[in-house]
């Protein structure tokens, strides 16, 4: 879901609203802020980048 509104050219303050008004919260239980947003898409794991 933050991949597609990033590509769809969302913020990453549009996307932390958008997910904490559905109720998404992160792996820790807490609300998002855009500096998570942005860690997400960075992380080269979550963005498939990374070779095992």
């Amino acid at each position: 879901m933050i991949y597609e509104s990033y590509a769809d050219g969302n913020s990453s303050t549009a996307i932390a609203k958008m997910l904490n008004d559905n109720g998404i919260t992160t792996v820790m239980g807490c609300k998002w802020r855009s500096d998570g947003v942005l860690r997400v898409l960075r992380n080269e794991i979550y963005a498939g980048h990374l070779l095992l």
